[in-house]
């Protein structure tokens, strides 16, 4: 890795920290990928109430109707 970026991903790191919290619901990142590319069309709350569909057994899942 450059210096140059080494030196950016620093200062995103004090910026925003470094933990990172995914609110998606996945099992594979098949899943994620399809998960984030619903959620740039949509609110996280619609892709959360679909996705039961493609990982029901998902802990934690969202199902319709909650």
């Amino acid at each position: 890795m450059k210096k140059r970026t080494k030196e950016i991903l620093g200062i995103l790191d004090q910026q925003y920290g470094t933990e990172y919290v995914c609110y998606l619901n996945y099992e594979t990142p098949w899943q994620l990928l399809i998960a984030t590319m619903l959620s740039a069309q949509c609110t996280d709350a619609r892709v959360k109430s679909t996705s039961y569909i493609y990982h029901p057994a998902s802990a934690g899942g969202f199902k319709p109707g909650d």
